[in-house]
């Protein structure tokens, strides 16, 4: 993988770390979070890309679904290991 992977952290309440669109976007934080955070994060993925929304507790999915599809995004995948959710979406 080397040179075909690059990990690049940041702040998602502030800006797109790297300043770019990326093939995938993976954030492993609480709902609360990723709701506040959902239109920068929306901003980093590229058109045909994936976000992995995971730290989010399966009573809050509805809400975070809510968030993540008004910003164009679809359900590819679900994992759920005990009360915690995982959400793989692709980019509209």
């Amino acid at each position: 993988m080397t040179g075909r992977v690059r990990a690049i952290g940041g702040d998602i309440t502030e800006s797109v770390p790297g300043g770019g669109e990326y093939d995938l976007v993976v954030a492993n934080i609480i709902s609360r979070i990723l709701i506040v955070g959902a239109p920068m994060l929306a901003a980093a993925v590229r058109s045909s890309g994936l976000l992995v929304l995971s730290g989010v507790i399966e009573a809050h999915e509805p809400e975070v679904l809510d968030v993540f599809q008004r910003a164009g995004f679809t359900i590819r995948d679900r994992r759920v290991v005990g009360d915690w959710v995982a959400l793989v979406l692709a980019r509209e």
